[in-house]
């Protein structure tokens, strides 16, 4: 199933954030997983009702590591049509996460 467009169920809000402004949010956060993991490291990243932009950009900044490939929110459902936030239990992040940075 191919989920909506983002245009037509996405809050304006976030459709107005620029690239720029979405990489240099990233910055710090960058250079902490390249400061503290290994380069064969996987690293789950979680951005609180987003659509994945940023965890695009973040994936090619810290590369060759890899990156959980969906699910960048968790969750309940922040708007109508929000394909990108999972319901996944605090516990079970907490299982599978070496270094979280909230």
């Amino acid at each position: 199933m191919t989920p909506p467009s983002p245009r037509r169920v996405l809050p304006s809000s976030i459709l107005d954030n620029s690239t720029a402004q979405m990489r240099s949010s990233l910055v710090t956060i960058k250079e902490v997983i390249l400061a503290k993991t290994p380069i064969d490291s996987k690293v789950w990243f979680i951005q609180l009702g987003s659509i994945g932009m940023e965890a695009m950009i973040l994936r090619y900044e810290i590369a060759p590591r890899t990156m959980n490939g969906t699910h960048w929110s968790v969750g309940n459902k922040y708007f109508e049509g929000d394909v990108w936030t999972e319901d996944i239990l605090s516990n079970h992040l907490l299982n599978v996460c070496k270094i979280m940075i909230i």
